[in-house]
């Protein structure tokens, strides 16, 4: 059997120091073969990984954890990870937050945590963004949900009725009802 002339197939995708690489199996040559475009790729995608990163371990914590870590503030660069996980523009962000962009932005250059409210909009973003995970099954599927507008909430996206409390519970409710198998 003669081997095939084909692209040569992504095997791995490994984070290091926060930075997320593609590796390659050799091609048929015998060279390693990556591309910049593998690169590129990867430090776009930084941003969006370091926020569903956030919703694991957030997911992973008690309670107590993840008070405490409200309490203490999050870090600013999370609010760009949110942006990038869900196509957010600069006003929907700073809607879900409650803090403007400029805020933000100063909070990240000076070294500043996020305030309580914003931090404790993240916890309610990271909580129904992980039962969305778990519903789906798959990270593109949660994250396309999430960012659809949905009939069962007006025509609203569930990551903007996360806004509220009330919002967050309506959108758990349908995927609650979605896991189910019952009618959302």
């Amino acid at each position: 059997m003669t081997p095939s002339k084909s692209k040569p197939q992504q095997s791995e995708s490994v984070a290091e120091g926060g930075k997320t690489t593609a590796r390659y199996r050799r091609g048929q040559s015998g060279g390693r073969v990556r591309g910049e475009v593998a690169d590129r790729q990867a430090q776009a995608d930084a941003p969006s990984a370091a926020f569903w990163r956030f919703v694991g371990r957030q997911a992973g914590s008690t309670e107590d954890e993840r008070l405490r870590r409200i309490e203490r503030g999050l870090p600013p660069n999370l609010a760009q990870g949110l942006r990038s996980a869900f196509g957010l523009d600069d006003q929907e962000v700073s809607a879900l937050l409650g803090a403007s962009p400029s805020t933000i932005e100063r909070r990240k250059r000076d070294g500043l945590p996020l305030d309580g409210v914003a931090c404790e909009r993240l916890d309610r973003i990271a909580e129904i963004s992980h039962l969305a995970l778990t519903v789906f099954e798959d990270r593109t599927e949660a994250t396309a949900w999430m960012a659809r507008p949905n009939q069962a909430l007006g025509g609203d996206s569930p990551i903007m009725r996360c806004m509220t409390g009330i919002g967050a519970q309506q959108a758990r409710r349908i995927l609650h009802a979605l896991e189910w198998g019952g009618a959302a």
